[in-house]
């Protein structure tokens, strides 16, 4: 893993963290891919869901989004968790503090 010295034990695991990085990764990844595909000129007609797809698609897309976020387990959601992990070690080092200390 990146960040940390070979022989070191590597960082604690912060659910938190790789779900907050997951839903950004789903939210401005997906979630635009997924706009952009309903607003193209690419829809056929024949699979189209009326007046209720166009009233609730940006609510289907964003669960859709936060699906797709949590899916993908490597890339770029794995990528942005492993970097905020990295940066946390090296605010913790600086500060004195080890692990998940939160000084509460």
């Amino acid at each position: 893993m990146i960040g940390f010295v070979q022989g070191e034990l590597p960082p604690p695991e912060s659910p938190g963290l790789r779900k907050a990085a997951q839903e950004i990764v789903g939210r401005t990844f997906y979630g635009t891919l997924l706009a952009q595909a309903r607003q193209s000129s690419l829809k056929t007609g024949l699979m189209d869901g009326g007046r209720m797809e166009e009233a609730f698609g940006a609510q289907l897309d964003a669960i859709y989004a936060e699906s797709l976020g949590a899916w993908e387990k490597r890339g770029l959601g794995e990528a942005l968790y492993r970097r905020l992990v990295d940066q946390q070690v090296r605010i913790d080092a600086a500060s004195g503090r080890k692990g998940n200390e939160t000084g509460a």
